[in-house]
């Protein structure tokens, strides 16, 4: 096998060295074959259409809802590879031969850009409204912006340069080196001999330096991937995500909003090898608490009091989640007696209750202030 491409969601396409091709349906059902030769060159698929390059200097777009139908896409050079956006609207197509790359709109099917590419591309990649290109020895990541062709304008070009890599290196990279991250409309970049991933926005305007770089741990990469671990809400406040853990036992998830923000956790278990071990100590609200700017107390338990704990004195700390004020206290905890902070609260709010200690970890709590 040649290639293998995906026009869409449960559909392959599967090309032989000798140009045929076998186009397959949901559950390996052959829906379309092709004889030696349709496909002498690059292929690539999305949104439904498959894209080929043709000897003559020009494309070839197919339909897999009627894959007999083939319009031709003539182009001023000999393209000797593809890639094509998920959605299908936007194709790149480049020679491996000269600096050389067009952008073709497939549904109006013309070229919109033809990008003045530093080098010969080497891989693309589509995030937002941008189309995304690494080249073989220049340490630059060409980036074209489509949303002005909303507007019937140009594209906007621009070029962000890489740091080179401690190392020299020798030879044409491999592929795999640039990837996609959807959620932030934006791209990671590794140079060969670099241990640093490099973040590239679709916007960044006339911005040439990367938004961020990501230092590797470990061996120097040879291939990037994006591995999506997002929290993704499933139905109306249900949400979900992929998660694999170690060992059985209590377990605490925290949500925020950032700083300033919301913060809110909860604890779960999970069962599994540890499970039987005792449940970590936490903090718990025995009492109404006070009211903002109203003295009071604050009155807690301590559930699964730790054995590194002794009677005694022991550091308090309550933090405002908005605003940043917080306070120390000294109490004296005693066995099976409630713990009893005598705190006014400036203001209205989300605060965090902690214990100071490096002999162990209590889990903290956060507490609602009218």
């Amino acid at each position: 096998m040649r290639t293998l491409a995906k026009p869409a969601d449960g559909t392959l396409l599967a090309v032989l060295a000798d140009g045929s091709a076998v186009l397959l349906g949901p559950g390996e059902k052959t829906t379309k074959r092709f004889a030696p030769g349709s496909f002498t060159g690059s292929v690539a698929a999305g949104g439904g259409l498959i894209v080929a390059a043709m000897a003559d200097r020009g494309l070839m777009v197919r339909w897999q809802d009627d894959p007999d139908r083939a319009v031709p896409l003539p182009l001023d050079f000999a393209a000797d590879r593809l890639f094509v956006r998920d959605d299908g609207r936007y194709a790149v197509a480049w020679s491996t031969a000269a600096p050389k790359a067009v952008v073709v709109d497939l549904a109006r099917a013309r070229v919109v850009a033809a990008p003045a590419v530093p080098d010969i591309v080497h891989e693309v990649a589509s995030a937002g409204a941008a189309l995304f290109m690494t080249h073989g020895s220049v340490p630059v990541v060409t980036v074209v912006d489509l949303a002005p062709l909303a507007a019937e304008a140009s594209p906007v070009e621009r070029r962000v340069r890489l740091p080179l890599p401690d190392r020299p290196v020798t030879g044409l990279p491999n592929a795999g080196r640039l990837v996609a991250m959807p959620a932030t409309a934006s791209v990671l970049a590794v140079r060969p001999g670099s241990n640093v991933a490099f973040a590239v926005a679709a916007g960044g305007g006339l911005s040439d330096a990367p938004m961020s770089a990501v230092t590797i741990r470990g061996d120097l990469p040879k291939m990037i991937a994006r591995f999506d671990r997002r929290v993704a809400e499933t139905a109306p406040g249900r949400f979900e995500a992929p998660l694999r853990l170690a060992r059985g036992g209590t377990y605490e998830i925290v949500t925020t909003t950032g700083v300033g923000g919301t913060t809110a956790c909860a604890s779960f278990r999970v069962d599994g090898p540890g499970v039987d071990e005792k449940p970590p100590a936490a903090l718990r609200v025995l009492a109404e608490p006070p009211r903002a700017a109203e003295p009071g107390k604050l009155v807690l338990a301590l559930e699964n009091r730790p054995d590194w704990l002794a009677d005694g004195p022991l550091v308090m700390r309550i933090d405002d989640l908005a605003f940043g004020w917080s306070q120390r206290f000294r109490v004296s905890v005693r066995k099976d007696a409630p713990i009893e902070l005598d705190v006014v609260f400036p203001r209205q709010g989300r605060y965090a209750v902690s214990v100071e200690s490096s002999s162990g970890r209590i889990i903290p709590l956060t507490v609602d202030i009218d």
